[in-house]
């Protein structure tokens, strides 16, 4: 923060290097370089380009709490493969399914990313595609059947709600752009796990319902999570 401080008050310019994302921010895409060097190839360097600021700068506005800073997610800027996910419930179950698939997050180098909703989804999706970070994107359709709602005022208001889902959910489309790394939950991962959408603590039924289940015996409707775990154990394009 107080290097941040000092370059918006034209004190100084500083560069750094780092490998913690405590001193590497997604928010702060603006400042980001990521430099690698493999082996028998050239040093390279990849940033946010000038054409690409202004989509992001959109999606980073549209976060609720204006893109919290969050070391968890900064862990992306290092990652071999991420993971993107909306929530932490989402995260847990992605780990989860990870352990019971042999994988070995951290021994990887792959991340599983809790974006903070859908906004924030399309915000860290922006900065992947500029930094050149392999990502796979998992979400919830959130769509919601609404003929059996009596009341009009409760069924015209999850009319709106859906509409506004399907909007999200086009524009994380557009973002990812290869449909083969976007994988979605019907209509949401809680509904699949027999979890009312009201209910607290949503991240603890999450865990109670799948730990000690076999992987061969989870709900058809995880599927999309499945898969989305496995393609993150190979390399993506």
């Amino acid at each position: 923060r107080l290097l941040c401080e000092m370059t918006e008050k034209g004190q100084c310019q500083v560069i750094y290097s780092t490998h913690s994302p405590i001193f590497a921010d997604v928010n702060r895409f603006e400042s980001l370089r990521v430099v690698r060097r493999e082996p028998g190839k050239l040093t390279t360097v990849a940033y946010v380009r000038q054409e690409n600021l202004a989509e992001l700068e959109k999606a980073r506005n549209a976060l609720k709490l204006g893109g919290r800073f969050d070391p968890a997610r900064n862990e992306v800027l290092f990652a071999r493969r991420a993971l993107l996910v909306e929530g932490y419930g989402d995260r847990l179950a992605a780990l989860i399914i990870a352990e019971k698939l042999g994988l070995d997050v951290d021994g990887e180098g792959l991340a599983i990313v809790d974006c903070e909703g859908k906004a924030g989804i399309e915000l860290v999706v922006g900065v992947c595609r500029a930094l050149n970070i392999p990502f796979i994107v998992l979400h919830d359709e959130d769509i919601w059947p609404t003929d059996s709602i009596a009341d009009a005022a409760k069924r015209k208001k999850q009319e709106d709600e859906n509409k506004a889902a399907q909007a999200a959910n086009e524009r994380i489309k557009k973002a990812v752009g290869n449909s083969t790394k976007l994988f979605i939950i019907s209509p949401s991962l809680e509904e699949v796990l027999g979890i009312s959408r009201d209910a607290r603590d949503k991240p603890r039924r999450i865990a109670e319902a799948l730990q000690g289940q076999d992987i061969m015996q989870l709900p058809p409707g995880l599927r999309p999570l499945i898969d989305a775990v496995n393609l993150l154990k190979t390399p993506i394009n």
